[in-house]
């Protein structure tokens, strides 16, 4: 059975402050650092799980729940009066059933060079080029690449969004700058990747990641996305309430079925009539045993024989 996917590369272009960056992850984690408002929550924001249910509304993208941080105000954050951004994620699965090579994996937060070498920490400036033109080292044939493109204009409510999920990677079969850095439109994305990469809507674009990626089914996944936003929630571990952290898990994971539960307490029953049975045998040889040591206490008679 082939390894889950795992998270190996994000990105985000020309969205907020950061105007090509690229996160790499290490056995699909990701540690970022820095000083107040270097944008490790702003990278947060604007990936999980923004990436991986495309929905944009400013309550669900804030870690903090608030309303003012509107995707919008991302993509025009310098003042223009229009824009493109993209953000993307990269997962991957080794081919086959090969475990995965962790050996050779930089630490996490770091971004390899062409050589496979650790270079940048992911709390710095990434390299130049990251949203297509960076060398990418050649990674497991198994991958795909979630992008969501956005569009703002100041004098427009809301953000116009695309939706794209190929097996292409990035860096690698395809970019989203021009050659002048400019993102590309969504109408020039589409030539570049395959023609059933395209989802017109959040729901439909949902849909085919869960195909791609969990399996899950609609609702499952949703359950997922829920618990993610639940974890994600900034200082989640000051004041540490237990009965909280069970409504946080009760609210975010799916119901056991009924089925299992009575399956598991058949299976309980079962064992424990196991266990009686197996009491059961394991003292017979013992009251066996007991019946010659009293036969040899019994007065010797003789037998009579009759002719």
């Amino acid at each position: 059975m082939p390894e889950r996917f795992r998270p190996t590369r994000a990105g985000v272009i020309n969205v907020w402050d950061y105007v090509d960056e690229e996160f790499a992850f290490a056995g699909g984690r990701l540690a970022l650092r820095g000083h107040n408002g270097s944008g490790k929550t702003k990278a947060l924001e604007v990936l999980f799980p923004f990436v991986l249910d495309g929905v944009a509304d400013s309550r669900r993208l804030d870690p903090f729940s608030g309303e003012n941080r509107t995707m919008k105000s991302n993509l025009l954050f310098r003042g223009q009066d229009s824009e493109y951004g993209y953000v993307w994620m990269e997962f991957a699965r080794p081919p086959g059933t090969r475990p995965a090579d962790n050996s050779k994996r930089p630490p996490a937060g770091e971004l390899p060079d062409a050589g496979g070498n650790a270079s940048v920490s992911a709390g710095g400036n990434a390299p130049a080029g990251a949203g297509g033109n960076a060398p990418v080292s050649a990674g497991p044939v198994d991958t795909v690449t979630l992008v969501i493109g956005m569009r703002a204009h100041r004098n427009r409510d809301g953000v116009k969004m695309s939706f794209f999920v190929t097996g292409k990677r990035m860096g690698v079969d395809f970019g989203l700058l021009s050659a002048d850095s400019r993102p590309l439109t969504e109408k020039q994305l589409k030539l570049v990747l395959e023609p059933d990469a395209y989802r017109r809507t959040a729901t439909e674009y949902r849909d085919l990641v869960d195909m791609r990626l969990f399996g899950l089914g609609r609702e499952r996944h949703a359950q997922l996305l829920d618990l993610l936003l639940a974890l994600r929630r900034p200082l989640l571990a000051k004041d540490l309430d237990p009965g909280k952290v069970s409504d946080t898990l009760t609210a975010g994971l799916s119901p056991v079925d009924d089925d299992l539960v009575q399956q598991a307490a058949r299976d309980f029953e079962n064992l424990a009539a196991v266990q009686k049975l197996f009491d059961d045998l394991t003292a017979a040889p013992r009251g066996g045993q007991r019946v010659p040591r009293r036969l040899r206490r019994l007065p010797a008679r003789p037998c009579p024989v009759r002719a």
